[in-house]
């Protein structure tokens, strides 16, 4: 998937190397990358099992990264693998947002229902989150932290919430735990853009 990836809307041409970067974020698993990994330099590895369940800790290492390797970017794309995105406009998007921290995306203007069907993929139980609906936050295909400051607002975030040291609450989706819970720890306002 990363190779059609490369070939189609990451294709360097699409978009300003001198600006913007683009980082596959890849848990443990069975295959080795070390060849892509030396061809392209653009993998980034965690200790985490490539699963659903993984999603949120492979969206704390974007933040991370980010505050080690490039922290004058003023915005970081989220972007699942099966999505297609337009680079060249999120780098016109990203000059257009202020320095006031942001995150934008799809986002919802009203809370949805947790899911409590056993036999869902979403299923949460009581004792992982208890309230029946979500905080609002922005759906999780593609979404944007922009702004001054705004890697570091999460950051800290993060340590006032229990993600690092609860992997019950790290089984919540990482949309609503990123762009819901601790967006509003951080104190960081949403923007619909979808």
């Amino acid at each position: 998937m990363r190779v059609d990836i490369r070939q189609s809307w990451a294709a360097k041409t699409n978009y300003n190397i001198s600006e913007t970067q683009v980082v596959f974020i890849v848990g443990t698993s069975e295959v080795s990358t070390s060849d892509e990994e030396a061809e392209f330099n653009d993998i980034v590895h965690i200790d985490v099992n490539e699963s659903y369940y993984g999603l949120s800790l492979k969206t704390y290492a974007i933040f991370r990264y980010h505050k080690e390797f490039c922290p004058q970017a003023r915005c970081v794309l989220k972007v699942d693998s099966d999505v297609s995105t337009n680079i060249a406009g999120i780098e016109q998007l990203c000059k257009a947002q202020k320095d006031a921290p942001m995150v934008t995306g799809h986002c919802y203007n009203y809370r949805t229902r947790v899911v409590r069907r056993y036999n869902s993929k979403f299923y949460l139980p009581r004792f992982i989150y208890a309230l029946e609906k979500f905080p609002l936050y922005c759906s999780g295909a593609a979404y944007m932290f922009s702004g001054y400051n705004i890697v570091d607002l999460f950051l800290d975030a993060v340590t006032k919430s229990p993600f690092l040291y609860s992997e019950n609450f790290r089984r919540l989706s990482e949309d609503v735990l990123f762009t819901g819970l601790i967006r509003i720890l951080a104190n960081v306002p949403k923007q619909n853009n979808a």
